[in-house]
């Protein structure tokens, strides 16, 4: 889809929010995607980013991570999501059905 048909499908308030987002958090730089592919997943690319605050802080008045805070973001992410797997422990059955006659 083009960035002229993604236009008419939204209207010029929205389609110059997701252009701020997509300049300020640098998506083209983390990700290479051009804005017309950003503009079909916005939430998808802004995750794969590394940006999934980006919105949030943008409305709060903030600027949204740069390039080498969210890869050090992505790392450290991954890294919890390691050792959390690396805790849970394997799912046992802790009671047995047992019938007597």
């Amino acid at each position: 889809m083009s960035t002229e048909q993604i236009t008419n499908l939204m209207d010029n308030a929205e389609f110059d929010t997701w252009a701020d987002i997509y300049a300020q958090a640098r998506v083209a730089e983390l990700i290479s995607v051009t804005f017309s592919q950003f503009l079909q997943a916005p939430w998808e690319y802004l995750t794969t980013a590394g940006q999934e605050t980006a919105v949030d802080c943008i409305s709060n008045g903030f600027m949204p991570l740069l390039p080498k805070q969210a890869q050090a973001s992505q790392k450290i992410q991954a890294a919890w999501a390691s050792q959390d797997a690396e805790l849970t422990p394997p799912k046992r059955n802790h009671l047995a059905l047992v019938v007597s006659n």
